[in-house]
């Protein structure tokens, strides 16, 4: 490793104990809230917010497709929303199970909206 890996390294240790993590997950928790209140009375789809204390680490957002109603898979949904612009990326680890992730350590302020317009769009267009 080099110096400035070192100190790269330390500066971002600092950061991580300075930060208040409780304060940190209620505002992941309030953008995945506004996705759910955004997609609330959606066709085909629940959304189940799990607790970072569910977790054990952060919040996510679960949307559970039915993909029969739909008339396409979550991978599909997923690819469509990936192909847009802006494009929306989900977690894919449950898509199999008809479920997208919404994880929302990436998101910036703003970016919640963006995600749930982006959604309702997709989920309006014809396969």
């Amino acid at each position: 490793m080099s110096k400035e890996e070192i100190v790269g390294l330390l500066v971002a240790l600092e950061r991580f104990v300075a930060l208040d993590h409780a304060a940190e997950q209620a505002r992941q928790e309030r953008r995945l809230d506004h996705i759910v209140r955004r997609l609330a009375g959606a066709a085909h789809l629940g959304c189940r917010l799990r607790s970072a204390a569910e977790t054990g680490r952060i919040p996510l957002l679960e949307i559970c497709l039915d993909e029969a109603a739909l008339g396409r898979t979550a991978f599909a949904l997923s690819l469509a929303l990936q192909a847009d612009d802006p494009p929306v990326h989900l977690g894919e680890g449950k898509a199999t199970e008809g479920i997208l992730t919404v994880n929302p350590a990436g998101l910036q302020e703003g970016d919640e909206e963006i995600v749930a317009t982006r959604l309702l769009a997709v989920l309006r267009e014809r396969q």
